[in-house]
């Protein structure tokens, strides 16, 4: 008998039987146990580990995370700090360079996402600036976390391991 215990149930020789009181196989399983049969154990450490990793993958991602509010004067807005806003910001930067070389005394980019702000190129520049630090400071939130996850031995250890540990979440930025 080959036998491998299974987060929900067992594996015999390749095929599955699940943890069922009314299932005869279970119940053949259960005795060679009792009576000292061999069985690879299931690895309920590593399946902790790799569920909390997923939920640092998810949390990193979230709205939490990728989310910048930036606020001109009364007026608030925000962005998703992804690839793409990132290139937006960085057109934008440009073509207010080019204007401004063009003669254009104080170049504005009206920012639209249901409200309009008027932001210039030494704003543009500081959005930039804040974003790449504020993704470079998450991702190496996310890498620490992923670190000391992979170092606990114990299950209770995860579980009282905050995933949000280093982030920077919840970004607010002001002009």
């Amino acid at each position: 008998m080959k036998l491998k215990e299974l987060k929900n149930g067992w594996e015999n020789n390749g095929s599955f039987i699940p943890k069922d009181e009314s299932n005869n196989d279970y119940q053949l399983i259960k005795k060679y146990i009792a009576e000292g049969g061999i069985y690879e154990k299931f690895d309920w450490l590593q399946d902790a580990k790799e569920a909390k990793l997923a939920e640092i993958n998810s949390f990193h991602d979230s709205k939490e995370v990728k989310y910048l509010t930036i606020k001109v004067n009364n007026l608030q807005t925000g962005i998703f700090v992804n690839q793409e806003y990132r290139y937006l910001i960085d057109e934008q930067r440009e073509l207010l360079q080019i204007r401004k070389e063009a003669g254009e005394a104080n170049p504005t980019w009206l920012y639209q996402n249901g409200i309009t702000l008027p932001l210039d190129l030494k704003t543009l520049n500081q959005i930039r600036l804040y974003i790449g630090k504020l993704t470079d400071d998450n991702f190496r939130a996310r890498a620490n976390n992923i670190k000391s996850i992979n170092n606990f031995k114990t299950i209770e250890e995860l579980e009282k391991f905050d995933i949000k540990t280093g982030y920077r979440i919840n970004q607010i930025l002001t002009f």
